[in-house]
């Protein structure tokens, strides 16, 4: 995966085979961009907007030609990808070999124009260390590290040697491309994109006739996407300067440097998670599930929520990166789902940075690998100074104070403002419909309204702020998420197939990773990724042909759909019962703990329906892409609900007599028609 931002200069594959070079920009009649592409397949011209690009590329039907030395030629028309699918399953001696030479490189990346002196005491700090890192080698490592996008892969010297040397430019043309920028961009009289690269064009080919004289090899002129990534590395301050003047420079960026403030979309983001103070409960029988945990992912910059996951899986990795999706993906679902809302989400994208806290799951190395193979750099905020995410801290108070508060079945943050308000018994929000209020505040008055925070609306600072050169990057193509959220597993290929957590996987027979392993390390252990939603399969990584190779669970029935929470929780219980673990047992196990979620589900008990939530999937990421979770209860308990029972014979009944007595009840649900929608969010 590598970053890219549609633009002049860029080329990408359809599914069908057919490339297209992005050529020009135009604007359309609402401001936003228009791209005149060009047919280098069939020939001639067609008009895309930027997001339409760029939902052909989430949708998996595009794909962008990707630059550096870790990329191979991957189609018939010279686009190109990356050799190494994903950097996490990569051997550790490789990775931290990767991960020592981008430490190496960080403060040289950090400085917008380094100077060789830059280098020289970078180079006399690393030997003081005693690490490894010559002059050379710091240029050579950040030339190709920057070539590739911010891709980790770069920094491999398994593949320093791989991909088109053409990329490399002669010293000759790094002057002539400095040169220009300099004369030309940094100037207050704007220049295009399209204009540095036609000077840039016009003096290397008066270069090369000279060269044609002497019988020299004729220079390479750069793309026009090189010119732009150049011009977006020249430093903010310096180009604010000669553009507008020192004080306009010290202004909009002498101050908030001291400040660290973020300049621009997507160059600092915020997360973190928090339980919401509010009970919802379940669509069908309206009882009360528990409250849900909310992961929200901010920019800093605009105060615009990036993405989130709302559910009942605990502060994860996999919430994390469900949040993460979200974040990086557009959210034309909206519209869908929502038709009465009136503005669209426009956040989307890839961060530069990410701050988090030292919470375990922003310290795992699955996400650490997955911010470096993105280009995003992880930062984690000091222990105790929650005011290093001070913003995203804000905005939890705020969807507390200003949505939640006033909502029955608030918990209220502090428990003296609750007095004898008991929220369960006063809840009638489901999750689905929270979804829905909580979709409508964010975007028809949060994101609308200003804030003291970032000084502004967040939707103008968005709009504003991804006007130009500043555009929000994109995956170079649609990654297999579902590889991607999967937790790593290791083991070893038997004849039984791949065991993990008492369960087989069989690879397909025409796969001879086997002997192949047997052959270079004389074993057959193997590295897997296993999607925590769904242990039905794993995904074998095949190192000799940097492919997954998807692996199926023997036991399908049992397996098909069961999340990696419920699955551990089987074992747990089946271990306590039978002192051992087989197919049988398991599945004897998994039907008793089916009976305990059906039953839970219609329990006194709010906490065992939070947990009993969390088995049966609920969240955002399940009711967002259409699916609803809440409906997806048992047969046996399908559409019943508990009765209400008074006191008095509370105590005279026993809780098994209780979930005898569940009759068709019509529950409190609360109102969902879409006409009645505005009562419904009323006291924002």
């Amino acid at each position: 995966m590598v970053r890219t931002t549609p633009g002049v200069g860029e080329r990408f594959i359809t599914n069908d085979d057919v490339v297209y070079d992005i050529i020009e920009n135009l604007l359309d009649e609402k401001g936003g961009d228009k791209f005149r592409l060009r047919n280098r397949t069939f020939g001639g011209e067609r008009m895309m907007t930027r997001m339409e690009i760029v939902k052909l590329v989430e949708q998996g039907r595009a794909r962008f030609h990707e630059e550096g030395r870790n990329t191979i030629e991957i189609s018939k028309s010279g686009i190109r990808g990356a050799r190494v699918p994903d950097f996490s399953m990569l051997n550790e001696e490789e990775k931290n070999q990767a991960k020592e030479r981008y430490e190496a490189i960080k403060p040289i990346l950090a400085k917008q124009n380094p100077s060789k002196k830059d280098i020289t005491l970078r180079v006399e700090e690393l030997k003081s260390m005693d690490k490894p890192g010559s002059i050379a080698s710091i240029y050579r490592w950040v030339k190709a590290y920057k070539q590739s996008s911010e891709d980790i892969r770069s920094l491999l010297s398994n593949y320093e040697g791989c991909g088109s040397v053409g990329k490399q430019f002669s010293n000759k043309v790094e002057e002539i491309l400095e040169n220009v920028i300099q004369e030309h961009y940094l100037k207050r009289e704007n220049e295009s994109i399209e204009g540095l690269w036609y000077l840039i064009k016009g003096k290397i080919n008066r270069e090369n006739k000279q060269r044609i004289k002497n019988e020299l090899v004729p220079l390479k002129c750069p793309s026009k996407s090189t010119v732009r990534r150049r011009v977006i590395e020249v430093d903010i301050f310096q180009a604010a300067k000669e553009k507008h003047g020192i004080h306009h420079a010290f202004n909009k960026y002498g101050k908030v440097n001291l400040k660290k403030k973020a300049e621009y979309p997507l160059e600092r983001v915020e997360a973190d998670h928090t339980q919401l103070d509010l009970f919802v409960v379940d669509e069908e029988n309206g009882l009360p599930i528990g409250r849900p945990y909310f992961t929200l992912i901010l920019d800093c910059a605009t105060g615009y929520p990036l993405g989130f996951y709302m559910g009942f899986e605990n502060p994860s990795y996999t919430s994390v990166m469900y949040a993460l999706k979200h974040a990086i993906s557009t959210k034309s679902y909206v519209k869908e789902l929502y038709p009465e809302i009136e503005n669209e989400w426009l956040a989307y994208g890839l961060p530069q940075q990410l701050i988090v806290d030292n919470g375990k799951e922003f310290r795992s190395n699955s996400l650490k690998d997955v911010c470096l193979q993105m280009g995003i750099k992880l930062e984690h905020a000091p222990p105790r100074n929650p005011w290093c995410k001070a913003q995203v801290e804000r905005y939890f108070r705020t969807i507390n104070q200003q949505l939640l508060h006033s909502k029955p079945g608030t918990s209220f943050s502090n428990i003296l403002k609750r007095g004898d308000y008991d929220p369960k018994k006063n809840a009638v929000i489901s999750l689905k419909l929270l979804l829905k209020i909580f979709h409508k505040w964010l975007l028809d008055f949060y994101v609308i309204a200003p804030r003291k925070g970032v000084d502004g609306k967040p939707q103008e600072l968005w709009r504003n702020g991804t006007r130009g050169l500043v555009q929000p990057q994109i995956l170079s193509f649609k990654p297999d998420w579902e590889i991607i959220l999967g937790a790593k597993g290791s083991g070893t290929i038997q004849r039984s197939g791949v065991r993990h957590n008492h369960l087989f996987y069989l690879l397909p027979p025409n796969e001879d990773l086997q002997n192949k392993l047997v052959q270079k390390y004389e074993n057959t252990n193997i590295e897997f990724k296993i999607n925590p939603d769904d242990v039905s399969k794993i995904h074998v990584y095949d190192e000799f042909n940097n492919k997954y190779i998807e692996a199926l669970c023997t036991d399908q029935e049992y397996s098909k759909g069961l999340k990696s929470y419920t699955h551990r929780s089987i074992v747990k219980a089946t271990r306590e019962k039978f002192n051992d673990v087989d197919n049988d047992k398991l599945a004897e196990t998994k039907v008793e703990i089916q009976d305990w979620v059906d039953n839970a589900w219609v329990s006194i008990k709010t906490r065992d329906r939070s947990k009993a939530a969390r088995h049966k999937d609920i969240g955002s990421n399940q009711i967002l892409k259409g699916g609803n979770p809440e409906k997806e209860i048992s047969k046996k308990e399908e559409k019943q609900v508990a009765p209400k029972v008074s006191k008095s014979k509370k105590a005279k009944e026993t809780k098994g007599e209780e979930r005898k007595k569940v009759v068709n009840v019509a529950p409190p649900i609360f109102d969902d028609d879409d006409d009645d929608f505005s009562s419904d969010i009323s006291g924002f």
